[in-house]
């Protein structure tokens, strides 16, 4: 199952995908005199044991699964989209109030949903068009005072929703699977607000089925597309699609459509204008654009072997292998591909400095990594705060809004990490 854009969407996919149980790993940590505590996370010590979805990148923020159940964040948190309880940005990892139990996470661009044991679905952040699918009543104000947005700073239930099984969040746009094999979706997707169900209608509040898909097992959603993969691996694709992102030449799908060219599919995964593919015999393919490349509706072969998880991010995207090595490629501006400098990569390359690592994922401009230790580790653009080192990535653009008739040359530094950091998992 995988899961998982400046203002894209960002999906983890993972290992193995066995839903854990409350409180069935483990985990926590263990209060100093201080009252504070350091929280290592619990991981199975065989692959046979399980693991779930536990890491998801946004667009500037982050999501953590503890394996007692529990969800940590941290990042931008404007709109409540780390769940914290607040909406002031989050420099270390804190625990979200109230819900545990929980299986999946699904970090969006502004908005995050977590699955859990009992299928029931749980959301917060940005509520602005109703894609949370439920009512919230809090109200988020940006720091300068110039916006404020319907949000929910912590979580908060989807009632219309019941045994669901699988979960993404995407730009303004949720979906869910449920047991019985039918695809649900609300929010607006792309133009004219459609969620997959042929009516180009405004962006809808409650979840509506997706039209004409049976037997689904993972969704995954982009910057205005969304992609399904069903028990018998077909993939199928709806929404935003100038890029070829949904596999197939038409220009947009109100309704879902089969990717051409595609079997034997074990996990997919969507993000910015891309989407990934993972068959079961290790390969991954690609279609759409990562913005290195000219789109494409095609499924190409990205020739990565033992390919065991894969994550697609804002304009990047990665592959973990069986040897526990992670490969990206893509736009690498930020450091995001984690190779160490900010070359674009066209093909894979190997992500500078990580073994054994059992979960990844790709956000809008950054990365993360689960190893076998229990480390998490981040890169490209991230907070300076929530790991142990930190890179400088200076950027030159022109001002065209100065005084000059002919614009002024600026120059800033965005504190980054071309290859990956250890997360500072410290919490209350």
């Amino acid at each position: 199952m995988i899961q998982l854009r400046p203002c894209f969407n960002f999906h983890v996919v993972l290992f193995i995908c066995v839903p854990l149980v409350f409180a069935g790993c483990g985990g926590g940590g263990s209060a100093s005199p201080t009252g504070t505590s350091t929280v290592v996370p619990s991981v199975p010590a065989t692959d046979s044991e399980p693991i779930s979805l536990r890491l998801s990148a946004g667009n500037g923020y982050s999501l953590f699964l503890s394996g007692d159940g529990f969800v940590w964040g941290w990042g931008r948190n404007s709109v409540g989209q780390v769940g914290n309880g607040s909406n002031a940005d989050v420099p270390k990892p804190a625990q979200l109030p109230g819900v545990g139990g929980i299986t999946e996470i699904a970090a969006g661009s502004l908005s995050s949903a977590a699955l859990r044991s009992d299928g029931s679905m749980w959301v917060w952040g940005r509520n602005a068009t109703g894609n949370l699918g439920t009512a919230s009543s809090d109200v988020c104000v940006s720091a300068g005072g110039a916006s404020a947005d319907a949000c929910a700073k912590a979580p908060i239930r989807i009632n219309e929703l019941s045994a669901v099984v699988a979960i993404s969040s995407g730009v303004e746009y949720m979906t869910a699977v449920r047991a019985d094999g039918t695809v649900w979706g609300w929010g607006g997707l792309y133009a004219g607000g459609t969620i997959g169900n042929g009516i180009p209608v405004a962006p809808n509040t409650t979840p509506r089925q997706v039209a004409g898909l049976a037997d689904i097992k993972s969704v995954a959603i982009g910057s205005g597309h969304a992609l399904a993969l069903r028990k018998d691996s077909a993939v199928f694709g709806w929404g935003y699609n100038i890029y070829g992102q949904l596999g197939t030449p038409v220009v947009g799908a109100l309704l879902p459509q089969q990717v051409v060219g595609l079997a034997d599919v074990s996990s997919i995964a969507a993000g910015g204008y891309q989407s990934l593919a993972l068959k079961k015999d290790g390969r991954v393919f690609a279609w759409g654009s990562s913005v290195l490349e000219v789109a494409r509706s095609v499924p190409r072969d990205m020739n990565v072997s033992g390919g065991v998880a894969i994550a697609a991010g804002g304009s990047h995207a990665m592959v973990l292998k069986s040897d526990g090595t992670v490969w990206a490629w893509g736009r690498n501006d930020f450091g995001q591909v984690g190779d160490g400098t900010r070359v674009d990569a066209v093909a894979p390359v190997q992500v500078t400095g990580l073994a054994g690592v059992i979960a990844i994922s790709a956000g809008g401009t950054h990365s993360l990594a689960l190893t076998r230790d229990g480390s998490i580790w981040a890169w490209g653009q991230i907070d300076p705060l929530s790991v142990s080192e930190i890179d400088k990535c200076t950027f030159t653009y022109r001002d065209t809004h100065g005084t000059s008739p002919t614009g002024n040359t600026v120059v800033y530094d965005v504190p980054c990490a071309k290859r990956p950091m250890k997360v500072l998992f410290t919490g209350v």
